[in-house]
């Protein structure tokens, strides 16, 4: 069963570092969007029959950008200093309570907004994924 986080319902979605259930939550998210692309590879050539595309079995690309707004859980160094970088990092991302999101992805986009008046309220923050391998999905 996924963690859920104080103030936030199984809807949410969680940030891990690493594609662990039990790593730790870098962010947790309540506004989420998930955009899943493929795109087939087809070919046309002389052997094609009048010249009708043809698709190339087991080819092409996949792609999975999360839009996602909420808090974050701890620092916000780690997920800064991924961004700014521009390198990939493995994530696990649960949501819906049993399922989850995982592999390599490119931090596309972070907004960080400001801090609550007391000092205590979590950090805001809009975020974009980009995958950047192989993801897998699961449920449990």
């Amino acid at each position: 069963m996924t963690e859920i986080v104080s103030g936030f319902s199984a809807r949410q979605l969680l940030l891990r570092d690493g594609l662990l259930i039990t790593d730790t939550v870098l962010a947790a998210f309540d506004d989420i969007s998930l955009q899943l692309n493929t795109d087939a590879a087809d070919i046309t050539d002389l052997a094609s029959t009048n010249r009708w595309r043809e698709w190339q079995p087991a080819s092409g690309r996949i792609g999975l950008n999360i839009e996602a707004e909420g808090f974050v859980v701890g620092s916000t160094a780690t997920l800064i200093s991924r961004a700014v970088a521009g390198t990939t990092h493995n994530y696990r991302l649960n949501y819906a309570a049993d399922k989850a999101f995982s592999g390599l992805f490119l931090i596309a986009q972070i907004v960080l907004g400001a801090e609550g008046d007391d000092g205590d309220a979590p950090q805001s923050l809009r975020l974009t994924l980009s995958s950047a391998g192989a993801i897998t999905f699961s449920t449990t």
